[in-house]
């Protein structure tokens, strides 16, 4: 069955706005007074929807350079950029193997990457995935962090599942889930509210931590640093299928394909 074909008014009816102001924004008027919310609103949907108003821009849709880009927050935390580090490696072998090549988006610099099939933000700060897609038409896709605008694919961990495995693992015990704080406060909060105690790791070590205290782990540098330490449990949130679900959701958003939910979690 042939898809069907977007039109103006379905970019109208789902950015919330008149026809008119859709025409406005994707024409570029400067004669026509538009909130700047509202613009970025509009552009964000007609990203979404594949809506491309001219030949030249439906050209520009159709062209796939099988190049992803990727950013994440800076830190001088050594362990974190270990990790950082660590993943990164994980992921640009993953993605070769899917005929993608990565390149490494500077954070502190928010420009136009057109040249990019889609932008991975790794948790990053909500202003920070926000401001990326203020300047950019190319999809981005959330990763291990929590973005408040179902317009976009965010993939992270089910922490309900997490903390039900651990519970299982000890047996009903008290544990510490612990781990490096994440960049991303929204992701912190929601951690925070499933599990009953959280130790964010610091340096020089584990502070005043008891050896035969429970620990959940899963960051993968911080389960090399725990070594042979007792009453462990590892659950690396971290993991090969968590990355397939990423590259299908890629894959979705770059050929803008219709799914029902965004918010996806392994």
């Amino acid at each position: 069955m042939a898809q069907k074909k977007i039109t103006i008014k379905d970019v109208a009816r789902e950015a919330g706005v008149s026809v008119a102001t859709v025409s406005y924004v994707v024409n570029h008027r400067t004669d026509v007074k538009i909130k700047d919310e509202t613009r970025k609103k509009v552009l964000q949907v007609c990203n979404l929807l594949n809506y491309t108003p001219n030949l030249a821009a439906k050209a520009l849709a159709s062209s796939q350079q099988h190049l992803l880009g990727i950013t994440y927050e800076k830190t001088q935390d050594p362990i974190y950029k270990a990790q950082q580090l660590m993943l990164l490696e994980t992921m640009l072998a993953f993605f070769r193997q899917k005929g993608y090549e990565i390149i490494l988006v500077d954070a502190d610099s928010m420009e136009q990457y057109d040249q990019v099939d889609a932008l991975i933000c790794y948790n990053v700060t909500a202003s920070h995935f926000h401001a990326l897609g203020d300047v950019n038409f190319v999809p981005l896709v959330a990763f291990d962090c929590y973005i408040d605008d179902d317009l976009f694919f965010q993939i992270n961990t089910d922490y309900a599942r997490l903390h039900r495995e651990a519970k299982e693992r000890f047996q009903g015990a008290n544990f510490t889930y612990l781990l490096l704080q994440p960049g991303n406060r929204e992701l912190c909060d929601a951690i925070e509210r499933e599990f009953p105690q959280v130790r964010y790791y610091t340096l020089p070590g584990e502070g005043n931590l008891e050896d035969t205290q429970p620990l959940l782990i899963t960051d993968p540098i911080l389960h090399q640093l725990m070594g042979t330490r007792p009453n462990v449990y590892y659950a690396p949130t971290f993991f090969t299928e968590k990355l397939e679900l990423l590259h299908t959701a890629i894959d979705h958003a770059i050929h803008r394909e219709p799914v029902e939910a965004h918010r996806l979690m392994l």
